[in-house]
């Protein structure tokens, strides 16, 4: 069952295990939302233990209040996290991702923090969004069977998506031989008309800050992408670790590169103009790969 507290329409109900953080009487219904989702105990689905991602979505939350035009929509964690959530309502048995992470006006960016799965052999053309917590007997979202962000119309899939930016602070969520098919819309991918992806070409550490520092860069004046590899990142000394990347989607090449390089969620752009054509950029620090 789901609870939605952000909007008076109760029809499907969630109950939260955690304390969701929204400010109702701060909300702006001409503000973007975010749909966020995390999980840290994986004794249900398999997997070790993430102690600190929903701190790392904790504190995301916390620096967005600080970001102009942006409200918060869902919040789900660990049990009421649901593969569902990601997956395509139109094309897959029970998905419901045109009522929570790909709503209409209310999933502008669509946030995941928890694990994701490599194959043992890589790239392989696919990749999962792996919840600890098992629903309807089912612990994972794949791309590009059963995520599509963004669509809408002429570009199929229900042409019901509204997502901008996806961010997928998890394992092996963006690895470059398999772009093509997890990522753009040729996959047909996770990228149908949404602007841009924030994913990791590695394992990353299990960190309590990423996100947070992420929008703090944006907030200060950085770019989407220099925001995200700087804070994807993880240094010390004269060792570094986690290859964050960047994938970004424009009508063609040069409206890519300017939005690679320049848009940030300061000022969002207008959608691309077609989710089966145009152009993508992707640029990524190397510190390994899965």
């Amino acid at each position: 069952m789901k609870i939605n507290l952000a909007t008076k329409n109760f029809s499907v109900v969630r109950l939260l295990s955690s304390v969701v953080l929204i400010s109702l009487l701060a909300y702006d219904a001409s503000a973007r939302e975010w749909a966020v989702e995390c999980d840290e105990d994986y004794s249900q689905c398999g997997g070790s233990n993430l102690p600190n991602s929903c701190d790392n979505t904790d504190g995301m939350i916390s620096e967005m209040n600080s970001l102009g035009g942006w409200v918060q929509g869902w919040y789900f964690k660990g049990s009421n996290a649901w593969p569902q959530d990601w997956q395509e309502t139109a094309t897959v048995n029970g998905g419901l991702d045109s009522s929570y992470m790909d709503k209409v006006g209310k999933a502008d960016i669509s946030v995941w923090s928890g694990h994701g799965t490599g194959a043992t052999n890589e790239p392989n053309g696919s990749w999962d969004i792996a919840m600890g917590h098992r629903h309807n007997d089912v612990c994972n979202a794949t791309s590009p069977s059963s995520i599509k962000m963004g669509e809408q119309t002429n570009d199929g899939f229900g042409n019901d998506g509204d997502n901008e930016y996806v961010v997928m602070d998890a394992s092996c969520s963006a690895i470059e031989g398999e772009l093509a098919q997890v990522w753009q819309n040729w996959g047909p991918g996770i990228l149908m008309r949404s602007h841009q992806g924030l994913a990791f070409h590695n394992s990353p550490d299990d960190a309590d800050d990423r996100l947070e520092e992420f929008i703090e860069n944006i907030d200060d004046g950085d770019s989407n992408r220099s925001a995200w590899l700087d804070a994807g990142e993880n240094c010390f000394l004269w060792w570094c670790s986690n290859s964050p990347m960047v994938i970004t989607f424009g009508a063609n090449s040069s409206d890519s590169s300017d939005r690679h390089n320049n848009e940030t969620m300061r000022s969002p752009r207008a959608d691309p103009p077609s989710g089966w054509d145009g152009h993508y950029h992707w640029s990524f620090i190397d510190n390994g790969s899965c």
